[in-house]
């Protein structure tokens, strides 16, 4: 799969922007939070380029290592965003 194929939008995508990060669970390093704003940017497969903004809310497990990430974007191609991380440092 190269592309998005109902949103028509390219795979590779690049924002920019802040997020707060707070404990829930004793110091954080159980169970964190996050929210955030960003500014995404991503080509249109028809030529276009396609920026917007989007807001981010985030829970983040095991020292930061795994987390859910729900992103809404102010944009009608894509108006949310599910994501899983694992991060290796």
């Amino acid at each position: 799969m190269t592309s998005f194929k109902y949103s028509n939008l390219g795979r590779f995508g690049i924002s920019t922007g802040s997020r707060v990060l707070f404990p829930i669970q004793g110091e954080g390093e159980n169970l964190a939070g996050s929210i955030g704003g960003k500014f995404n940017y991503r080509d249109d497969l028809t030529g276009d380029k396609d920026s917007y903004f989007g807001v981010e809310a985030g829970l983040y497990f095991f020292y930061g290592l795994m987390g859910v990430q729900f992103n809404y974007n102010i944009d009608a191609k894509t108006n949310y965003n599910v994501g899983l991380f694992i991060k290796y440092f």
